[in-house]
C-alpha cells in the first residue's frame, strides 16, 4: 500500500476510535440494564471503575474483555477491508491505546499544565460532578459536538484524586 492512503486509513481509524470512544462510553458503559448478567457484564467494563475510580487496576478494561474484542474488530476490519481494513484498524488500536494511556494518567498523576491536566479535569468532572457529562476521555471533541460538556469546567476538578 502506497504511504498516502495507508496515512489516511490510519488516521481514518484513530478519528473513529475517538468516536467509538464516546459512543461506547456514553451509550453502553452507562447502561441500565434489568437481566442480571448484562448489569454483571457492565459493572465488570465500566461500573466497577465508577465505584472506586482511584483504583489502580479498575483504570482500565479487563484483557478478558478487551483481547476479545480487539481479536473481533481486527477480524471484522480485515474481513471487510483487507490490508485497508488491517490498516484502518491499526488506526483505531493506536486511539485506544492512547486512551487507555491516558485514562490511567488521568486518575493516577496530577499535572502541573497542559494538555494532559485540562484531560484530567475533563473526566474527573465526568466522576465526582456530572455523570451525564463528558463522556470522552482522550480528548473534549464529541462532547462538544454532542453538546454533553458542562458549561462551566472548574479547575479545582484538575487536583482531585
Amino acid at each position: 500500500m502506497a504511504p498516502v492512503p495507508f496515512v489516511a486509513l490510519f488516521l481514518a481509524g484513530l478519528i473513529f476510535w475517538s468516536f467509538f470512544e464516546y459512543i461506547g462510553h456514553r451509550f453502553l458503559f452507562h447502561l441500565n440494564l434489568s437481566h442480571e448478567i448484562g448489569q454483571r457484564f457492565i459493572f465488570l467494563i465500566h461500573g466497577n471503575h465508577h465505584e472506586e475510580p482511584g483504583e489502580k487496576l479498575r483504570n482500565m478494561m479487563p484483557l478478558s474483555v478487551t483481547l476479545p474484542l480487539g481479536g473481533l474488530l481486527w477480524g471484522l476490519a480485515h474481513v471487510l477491508g483487507g490490508h485497508k481494513g488491517t490498516t484502518f484498524f491499526l488506526g483505531f488500536l493506536a486511539g485506544y491505546i492512547a486512551y487507555d494511556l491516558v485514562h490511567y494518567a488521568c486518575h493516577q498523576y496530577r499535572p502541573k499544565r497542559g494538555i494532559l491536566r485540562k484531560l484530567r479535569r475533563h473526566h474527573l468532572i465526568h466522576h465526582y460532578a456530572a455523570p451525564e457529562k463528558n463522556f470522552a476521555v482522550s480528548n473534549d471533541i464529541w462532547d462538544r459536538v454532542f453538546h454533553t460538556r458542562p458549561d462551566v469546567l472548574p479547575e479545582a476538578y484538575a487536583d482531585r484524586t
